[in-house]
Parts: C-alpha cells; sequence; structure tokens
C-alpha cells in the first residue's frame, strides 16, 4: 500500500519494512549451553536397568537422556530466567503400595517432563525452595485446568479453555512424592529473576532501531535529491513531476531553477560507529568475546582479559550449579520415595 513517507508514521513503516534484525541473543545463549555440556557430567557408575541409571538413559519415557531434558531446561532459564520440570510416575494411583520388584516387574517407572514455563501461573518458595507451584495444564480427560502442588499434595480444578475462570470445586489428593514434585531451574546471575537474555536482548532492540535509521539515512541521501523553484505542487498536478527515480520539491518562485541536495555522510558513519559500539556492549554484558565487529585491532592488557574471563566463568559456573541442583534434586526425590539409598 501506499504511504506519506513524509509523515511519522510513514518514515517509521518504512524503517520498520527495510530493516532485518540481527540475531545476537540466540548465539550467546546457545554457546553457554553448549560449554556447560560440553563434556559429560560425571555421576555414579550403575546399571541401566537401576533406579538412577533408567533416569539419566531415558528420563521421560520417550528415550530423551537426563542431560539432554536438562540442557532444554537450563536454554528455557538462560530466555526465561527460570524454567520448570516435573516428577512423575506411569504407575496408577489403585497400585500404590506395590513393592520396588512388582512396580518394575509390570512396567512403572518414574518420569521427568519439562514443564512450559508459560504455563505456570504463580509459585511460592520458602528460603531457596520451592514450596507451592499453580500449573495451567490439561488433565487426562483433556479438560483445561490448574494444579496447586506443594510438597504432600496436588489440588486441581477445572476451568474454562483459556485457563482464566474456574468452573468446579476443587479436588486434592496425595500425589505420593517424598517432596516437592516441581523443581525449579534459576541460574544466580547479577540480579535475582533475571534471564540471561533480557538485558541482551535490550542491547540487541537498541542495534535494530540504529539499523533502521541508518537504513533511512541511507535511503535518503544515497539519490541526489533535486528541488525544482518556479513551479507549484498545483501546478505540478496530482501526479507530481518525477526524475527519474529521484523525487522533486517545488519551490514557487518567478525564477525558474533546478539545484540538487548533497548528502551528508558523516550522519551514517555517526550511525555506524554508535552501532558498533553497541555490539561491543552487547558482548561485554554477555561476558563473551565480540569476534571484534568493529575491526579495531587493538590489543588488550592482561586485567582486561583477566576481567573477561572471570566474567564467562562466572556466569558458566551459575549454569552449571543451576544444572547440577537440578539433577540431584530430582535424583534425591526418586530415591527418598522409593525408600532407597541415594548413591549421590
Amino acid at each position: 500500500p501506499s504511504e506519506d513517507v513524509t509523515s511519522a508514521n510513514g518514515s517509521y513503516l518504512r524503517r520498520r519494512r527495510a530493516t532485518t534484525p540481527r540475531n545476537y541473543v540466540g548465539p550467546i545463549v546457545r554457546r553457554y549451553n553448549d560449554f556447560v555440556f560440553r563434556r559429560q557430567p560425571e555421576s555414579p557408575q550403575v546399571d541401566e536397568d537401576s533406579l538412577y541409571g533408567l533416569i539419566v538413559q531415558d528420563a521421560d519415557g520417550y528415550g530423551t537422556t537426563l542431560p539432554t531434558l536438562l540442557r532444554g531446561l537450563l536454554r528455557h532459564a538462560q530466555i526465561d530466567g527460570v524454567s520448570y520440570c516435573e516428577v512423575s510416575t506411569n504407575r496408577p494411583k489403585s497400585e500404590e503400595q506395590l513393592s520396588m520388584a512388582d512396580q518394575k516387574a509390570r512396567g512403572y517407572r518414574y518420569l521427568v517432563r519439562a514443564i512450559n514455563t508459560d504455563s505456570v501461573v504463580k509459585t511460592r518458595y520458602e528460603g531457596q525452595a520451592l514450596a507451592e507451584a499453580l500449573i495451567a495444564m490439561y488433565n487426562d480427560d483433556g479438560q483445561p485446568v490448574v494444579r496447586l502442588y506443594s510438597s504432600a499434595s496436588v489440588t486441581e480444578w477445572q476451568t474454562d479453555e483459556d485457563h482464566n475462570v474456574v468452573v468446579s470445586s476443587g479436588k486434592t489428593w496425595s500425589h505420593g512424592f517424598a517432596g516437592m514434585p516441581i523443581i525449579a531451574m534459576a541460574p544466580a546471575y547479577d540480579s535475582a529473576d533475571e534471564s540471561q537474555a533480557a538485558p541482551l536482548a535490550e542491547h540487541q532492540k537498541t542495534i535494530y532501531n540504529l539499523l533502521s535509521l541508518l537504513s533511512q539515512e541511507t535511503w535518503d541521501n544515497t539519490f541526489t535529491q533535486w528541488v525544482l523553484f518556479g513551479i507549484t505542487k498545483e501546478q505540478a498536478g496530482e501526479g507530481g513531476i518525477s526524475y527519474g527515480s529521484n523525487r522533486l520539491f517545488c519551490v514557487p518562485n518567478a525564477q525558474g531553477r533546478m539545484e540538487k541536495i548533497g548528502a551528508d555522510v558523516a550522519q551514517a558513519d555517526s550511525i555506524r560507529a554508535y552501532i558498533s559500539a553497541e555490539i561491543s556492549e552487547t558482548y561485554r554484558t554477555a561476558g563473551v568475546e565480540a569476534g571484534s565487529p568493529e575491526g579495531s585491532g587493538q590489543a588488550e592488557s592482561g586485567i582486561a582479559r583477566a576481567f573477561k574471563f572471570n566474567d564467562l566463568n562466572a556466569n558458566l559456573s551459575a549454569m552449571g550449579d543451576a544444572v547440577e541442583l537440578v539433577w540431584n534434586a530430582i535424583m534425591r526425590l526418586v530415591y527418598a520415595t522409593a525408600g532407597v539409598t541415594y548413591p549421590g
């Protein structure tokens, strides 16, 4: 559709249409995630058929290993600040009293599944431990419900399709686990409840806006602008006057003439320098090397390199610790519920 490029809205629409966002957040998040899982975690050498080995080799019952499941949880925690998983079992409630041997013979086992962070409506913590979690989901009958999980029980309410309005009285039952079956992964960065991606996304937004301004400046000044004196826009008619691919600006004057308006390249250079500085700041915030986007080639001091390494190591340590805590929380809960000593 046609647009009035001289208006503020028209200029905005053209900038948005002509600018492609650059992705900085995604590669940085993936780079950190890859570093954390570059080496396989060290765990007890247990038989694959054991309680421990079965969860490690097939956490969710669909062949997903525990490291793979936790890798996905970490990626979501990097983006959202926190991610969640649920420890459950495929054993029917009517057979809760079966012995471990009987459960194994019937194929009953413990499972770990990731929970969509967007479906977690509200949480309550006691210190660092997750005490309650209200989660929107669909039950086994396909009905939309919200469930309140605690350390001992689950309370379920049926809702409307959007999980906004409760349409039934709640029902409560014991979940049978020796603790809270919902486990949160939340790496501890500079500030609480902030994701790794959030501050980087703000930098990326700034870069995108600067690129759109550069696009606008390039559009306006790449082609020579002509000013036509001595004719009004009414005389030019509704279609205006075209001169090649250029736009003409009409200025009423008795002495008609044409003059060109040259471009000021300093404006575009200033925006490019701003973009380069913002890219460097993005990677500084992330604690990783920028790959010298500005191509300065300047050598860094030993102190500067040490600070960069410390930032990188601090972030990686926070992520590694978060994964380890969740790994052990899953295993401790499973072993305590099964009444078996946890190997550590």
